[in-house]
């Protein structure tokens, strides 16, 4: 191909977070109030396909010390 260097990159590395108290994950009864949860599993299935590794899938509460934590410890896989 006469290619002498080329340029590689570290693979890309990202979370999913969804936040919301009233968020279920699918699969569980639905509680009045509440919504499934669709965006995480497609949002993880998108970063994989785009060759993403994926360092957490998790969801969290909807307050902003619970979104600070959260992010504090996923900072530390980084």
């Amino acid at each position: 191909m006469g290619v002498i260097k080329v340029k590689v990159y570290r693979r890309v590395r990202a979370a999913v977070l969804t936040t919301g108290d009233e968020v279920m994950a699918p699969g569980k009864r639905l509680i009045p109030g509440k919504i499934y949860d669709c965006n995480q599993g497609l949002l993880a299935a998108r970063m994989k396909e785009f060759g993403a590794e994926l360092v957490e899938v998790a969801a969290i509460e909807d307050r902003p010390q619970a979104m600070t934590v959260a992010g504090e410890v996923m900072a530390l896989d980084w």
